[in-house]
């Protein structure tokens, strides 16, 4: 069985150079950010039974900055793993079982699930953090200034040096900040049901953070009512004012992302149902922006006839890029892509994709200006996006059953995690 970065090249924006993060075969590249000059990535490599993971830093001609080892983990990840940075920091997190190692810094929770960051810098491990966060997930995590900001779900309870939060009942949702000095500020959102702070950008007023939630049912945050569904709330840097800025419906949103502009934010987020509008699949994307007084400049599906996966989000001028995946056909503007056959896997589960999807909105409008697919008759996903130096590079992978296909020369491109830049054809 063999893995591969998939491309199907068409139409004026295309991938003009890969480079290998892993020969292993099969092996994925998950997420990726930019750091002091470098794309850092998660990188994983199947072999013997066992995923072993690496964080990966590579300049744009694919040369390696350096690399950390990271923990086998039996059974994957809880959630896809949250990387974001700042200058030459980086910061890791998300969940583990029994215990996880960066570098040569160990945390555990034997026979228990819990969560974690780690703050990498320059490829120095600075820290690897434990979090007892019952079966909740780190969802988001952002650097502003010397403050790190994380964000997501906990049961039971859970402890951010003197500050202690309890649960109200199933998962309540978290917002907590370090600041340089290393003290903690953190509160819980919740009711009765399962929440969770799902993403956090920075604020357009200054000292404040803008907060995603997600409520199947109403709720409290500090001052306010939590309405049920998606909403946004701007949030005073000491978390003791909060106020609802746009309200975006019962979407039941699986994963999500929150991006910052100059007026306002663009949400996005994979979901399998909205109120009065069921998906088109198993699950849709969502994109919307709002504008810094909370209306919704523009809001629209991207729905496939199957699965819809969102993979990550970036800025490139008056351009959003919206990396993931899709099953079936798509029409997107009188864009059509198709689905290369799935093979010699006839039949996927209804929450499965099959090839990635690569798509350029314009922030003013919504209207897409080209959209592309990844894939061959494997399967494959375009699992995030990150722009450096106004150069456009996605990462990806997971291909079961594919043949190496690629469209560049060289073969050393095949098999194996890629990071991909894309550009206009000359």
């Amino acid at each position: 069985m063999q893995s591969a970065f998939v491309v199907a090249e068409f139409g004026p924006v295309v991938p003009v150079a890969a480079h290998l993060l892993s020969s292993a075969q099969p092996s994925w590249a998950y997420k990726t950010t930019v750091s002091d000059g470098a794309l850092v990535s998660v990188v994983e490599a199947q072999a013997n039974g066992e995923n072993a993971w690496q964080l990966v830093a590579s300049g744009a001609d694919g040369a390696d900055r350096w690399r950390i080892p990271l923990s086998t983990i039996a059974g994957g990840w809880p959630s896809l793993p949250v990387l974001e940075s700042s200058g030459s920091r980086t910061v890791l997190a998300g969940g583990f079982f029994d215990s996880f190692a960066v570098g040569a810094v160990t945390i555990g929770l034997p026979a228990a699930r819990g969560c974690f960051f780690a703050v990498i810098d320059d490829g120095v491990v600075m820290e690897n953090t434990l979090l007892e966060c019952g079966s909740g997930i780190v969802e988001d995590a952002i650097w502003i200034g010397e403050t790190l900001w994380l964000t997501g779900s906990f049961s039971g309870a859970m402890t951010f040096g003197s500050v202690n939060l309890v649960s109200s009942g199933g998962l309540d949702g978290f917002v907590a900040a370090r600041g340089a000095g290393g003290d903690w500020t953190a509160v819980s959102v919740g009711g009765p049901g399962d929440d969770v702070v799902m993403a956090i950008a920075p604020s357009t007023v200054a000292d404040r953070v803008t907060v995603l939630t997600r409520a199947p049912q109403a709720g409290l945050v500090p001052g306010l009512p939590l309405p049920a569904g998606l909403v946004l709330f701007d949030v005073s840097g000491d978390m003791s004012d909060w106020n609802l800025s746009a309200d975006l419906g019962s979407v039941a949103a699986e994963r999500a992302e929150l991006l910052a502009l100059d007026s306002g934010h663009v949400v996005a987020a994979s979901f399998t149902g909205v109120e009065g509008s069921p998906t088109a699949g198993y699950s849709d994307l969502l994109v919307a922006r709002v504008d810094t007084s909370g209306a919704v400049l523009w809001r629209r599906n991207i729905a496939s006839t199957g699965a819809d996966r969102l993979g990550g989000l970036a800025l490139l001028g008056d351009q959003l890029l919206v990396a993931g995946a899709f099953m079936g056909s798509l029409d997107i503007d009188g864009h059509q892509l198709a689905a290369s056959p799935y093979s010699p896997f006839a039949n996927l589960a209804l929450n499965e994709t099959n090839d990635g999807l690569f798509v350029a909105l314009s922030t003013s409008t919504g209207m897409s200006s080209w959209a592309r697919q990844v894939g061959g008759p494997g399967q494959e996903q375009v699992l995030d996006v990150a722009t450096m130096d106004d150069r456009v590079f996605v990462v990806g992978g997971m291909s079961f059953g594919s043949t190496v296909q690629h469209v560049f020369p060289d073969p050393s491109t095949g098999g194996g995690a890629a990071v991909v830049e894309w550009a206009r054809r000359p």
